[in-house]
């Protein structure tokens, strides 16, 4: 529905901004292969939802994020604060609670 309103107002805009940009074929290439990449993430991340629950889901993108935060330390040394570090602590402790809570070697 915002494709026709995008070629009337805006393509030209756009074209006018990237006439100088130039796409190269491993620019291309690497364009594609994070499109598939996001499919198939997002394709995954669908199955995740239906066979646990939206509310896991949420609480285990908080999981993914603690870990992508502790790759980028390792792999490039970056900082962090102590609030950001209890941050995760708290995020971490908070989605092993949830899943000492209700799973059912607990009940």
């Amino acid at each position: 529905a915002l494709m026709p309103a995008f070629g009337v107002f805006e393509y030209a805009r756009l074209a006018r901004a990237t006439a100088a940009l130039r796409v190269t074929p491993a620019d291309a290439a690497l364009l594609a292969a994070l499109t598939v990449a996001a499919f198939f993430y997002n394709l995954a991340r669908l199955y995740f939802v239906r066979y646990t629950s939206a509310h896991y889901s949420t609480l285990a993108s908080n999981v993914k994020v603690i870990a992508l935060v502790a790759l980028s330390i390792a792999l490039f040394g970056a900082r962090v604060s102590a609030a950001n570090a209890a941050g995760m602590v708290v995020s971490l402790a908070g989605f092993v609670a949830y899943n000492v809570v209700t799973s059912k070697w607990w009940q």
